[in-house]
């Protein structure tokens, strides 16, 4: 497979002589580099409360709208290329998705062009809708590009197909309440007739779905801010501003849901905050239950939203509906959290932060990653995981400053909202960029990027620089190998297994001696196996899944979940310091090789 878009990006370091810089400096660089133009651009821009009608730059306006229609289009015809030349995402629909954020920033720039005429008005809405769209599609799309969704969360839904009933979570123990992903993944199956539980259609229309009722009320909530209303084509950037960001991993259930109910709950939560009752409270609370059964994450909604009425206390603004839903939040967030293994989880998620923080002095770097292949990846889309860190801290600093100075910011309470998250985002950014759990504490609140953006706008009109650094952050989440895993060599969660591997995966699971798969559970085995992938086609092998399907429903052996084979399983990874030719090879796909020792 040739990585194109890698090349590109590694021969630019060198031009720039960015190739040995080391990882952490070169993050406070960028962060610095977004903070401090941030901070800038917002003090330096014209004073504009509210965006005006301007007559002039109609033919650019018109221009701009219908080549991002044109784009739409293009970006789809590219993604149709790459699904029926193989199971990757080509380097075209890396461009084609850029250059939609870059025609969506134009247009937001000349958004409030008058044209004096219903038809563009229309037009302009629809193709703001297409474009957004069309990213939410070709990113839930991965599922139908790959054929076949043999993923971890794959264990509950097999369980629950074969089955018919649910005890515990054959994924992990915080889903023992409910896998909410596996439950509609299931009725979709039952409803459409489908017998395949690794049908990939559904995974798709889940996470697509998701998306879009996500996209509906971002949308619901700028249109109805008349200061923000210019933001509605930037809105898919907004929601990619960072690689753990909701769009970047909206193909990825059970996080998908969670994140979309838990901010659909919170957006709501801001819409009614002048018409509460307790219908509303009632429908803020189905969404957050929904939320936390879908996974923990939910979790950062009550800290956001803990953060939002501390600050409406402060100013005296507090109501007896915002404090019932917080409290009806957090009684069900621990009667989750008792129930389950979540309390087990976070307990392990802080200890492994503690233990990596203590580690850093015996550490080659300052910054620790889970995957050791983002060390390696070029400098440029490395800057994505500070580049929006240093907008919203050049945001926050900007109200500090403001307050300080005694300016009217109105609502106040958003202004503080703003500073209070930030500091609180600031801090677990550290500890887990020491701690080595980026991935586990930031994929919760990366997604609330995007309201501290659109509080922001609603204290002050965003300038049109802020709106390039925006723009600019999400390219380079779309230039990460979490939104583009394909265009990079090394593995990751995020290269999703593919028809052809699961395949291949599977028949070696068919050919597998039960004594052996028993002796080798046991740690009685003094044969191992061993599997190895071709450098340029590494893929997930939907081992998660099969286990549960070949090996525990089918009882070969007794275990509670895929997780009681780690270390003990019928497949072992061959390691870096393991000497190749002391093993024998015993099966050759041509893309897999089975070896043993």
């Amino acid at each position: 497979m040739n990585y194109m878009l890698e090349s590109l990006l590694r021969s630019i370091d060198s031009v720039l002589g960015l190739a040995n810089l080391p990882t952490a400096l070169w993050l406070l660089y960028v962060m610095a580099f977004f903070l401090i133009f941030t901070i800038i651009a917002e003090f330096l821009k014209k004073p504009n409360p509210l965006p005006h009608k301007v007559n002039k730059k109609q033919l650019s306006f018109l221009l701009v709208l219908f080549s991002l229609g044109f784009n739409s289009f293009f970006s789809l015809l590219a993604f149709i290329v790459s699904y029926m030349n193989g199971y990757y995402y080509n380097f075209q629909v890396v461009l084609a998705l850029i250059a939609q954020l870059i025609l969506s920033l134009a247009l937001s720039m000349l958004w409030n062009t008058s044209t004096h005429d219903k038809r563009t008005e229309f037009a302009k809405r629809f193709l703001v809708h297409l474009s957004a769209i069309t990213i939410i599609f070709i990113v839930s799309a991965r599922w139908i590009i790959r054929g076949v969704d043999a993923e971890e969360t794959s264990s509950d839904t097999l369980n629950i197909y074969y089955n018919s009933y649910f005890r515990y979570s054959m994924h992990a123990g915080w889903y023992d309440l409910a896998p909410v992903d596996s439950i509609i993944k299931v009725i979709l199956l039952r409803v459409g007739g489908n017998n395949d539980p690794f049908s990939p259609l559904e995974s798709f229309l889940i996470s697509f779905m998701s998306g879009l009722f996500l996209y509906i009320l971002v949308y619901a909530y700028v249109k109805s801010k008349l200061s923000i209303n210019h933001l509605l084509p930037l809105i898919p950037a907004i929601l990619t501003i960072y690689p753990y960001a909701f769009l970047p991993g909206a193909y990825a259930t059970p996080t998908n849901i969670a994140v979309a109910l838990a901010l659909a709950s919170l957006i709501l939560f801001l819409l009614s905050d002048q018409n509460r009752s307790k219908t509303s409270l009632i429908t803020l609370n189905v969404l957050f239950i929904t939320s936390l059964l879908a996974h923990p994450f939910s979790l950062s909604v009550l800290i956001f939203v803990a953060i939002c009425l501390f600050a409406k206390y402060v100013n005296g603004l507090l109501g007896m509906h915002d404090f019932l839903f917080f409290l009806s939040a957090s009684i069900l967030w621990l009667i989750k959290t008792m129930y389950t293994a979540t309390i087990y989880g976070i307990a392990g998620i802080w200890n492994n932060v503690i233990n990596g923080i203590f580690q850093v002095s015996e550490r080659e770097s300052i910054i620790a990653f889970r995957n050791v292949g983002y060390f390696e990846m070029p400098k440029i889309p490395l800057a994505s995981f500070s580049a929006s860190l240093g907008i919203i801290g050049g945001i926050a600093i900007v109200i500090s400053l403001l307050m300080l100075k005694d300016r009217p910011i109105t609502p106040r309470w958003l202004g503080l909202s703003i500073i209070l998250f930030t500091g609180f985002t600031g801090l677990s950014s550290l500890l887990a960029a020491l701690g080595g759990q980026s991935r586990y504490i930031m994929v919760p609140f990366a997604s609330l990027f995007s309201l501290v953006i659109l509080f922001y706008g609603e204290i002050r009109n965003i300038s049109p620089t802020l709106k390039a650094l925006i723009t600019i952050a999400a390219i380079l989440t779309m230039l990460s190998p979490n939104f583009m895993p394909d265009q990079y060599p090394f593995y990751m969660s995020a290269k999703i297994s593919d028809r052809t591997m699961f395949e291949i995966s599977s028949s070696l699971f068919e050919k597998l001696d039960p004594t052996f798969v028993v002796d080798r559970f046991q740690g009685t085995s003094n044969m191992k196996l061993y599997i190895e992938q071709q450098s340029e086609f590494i893929r997930n092998m939907g081992e998660s899944g099969l286990i549960v399907d070949k090996l525990i429903l089918s009882g070969v052996i007794k275990a509670r979940s895929y997780w009681d084979f780690v270390g003990r399983g019928p497949f072992d990874y061959i390691e870096g310091g393991q000497e190749y030719s002391t093993f024998s090879i015993i099966w050759d796909s041509g893309l897999v090789k089975v070896l043993a020792s």
